[in-house]
């Protein structure tokens, strides 16, 4: 889990402070707002440059369940 910070005025804002976080290592990310900021999204991952990134979205309503871990542990596995 990423401890970050929010900023008010940037409403993208956790896309910079993970890519940050997760600067030239493989990414597995399960979060519940992925579709809300889809340019954003984009930008994150072009900027990855063909880094291993996984974003596995989560319903927030149900939360992150054995299905979400094997996707996160099946696209780690795929960087070793």
């Amino acid at each position: 889990m990423v401890g970050v910070r929010a900023y008010d005025q940037h409403p993208d804002w956790k896309f910079g402070a993970v890519g940050r976080f997760a600067a030239g290592r493989p990414l597995a990310w399960l979060d519940n707002d992925f579709d809300l900021f889809p340019s954003a999204r984009q930008r994150f991952l072009e900027r990855r440059g063909g880094i291993a990134t996984a974003l596995i979205p989560v319903n927030p309503a149900t939360g992150i369940g054995p299905d979400h871990l094997a996707a996160a542990e099946t696209a780690l596995r795929q960087c070793s």
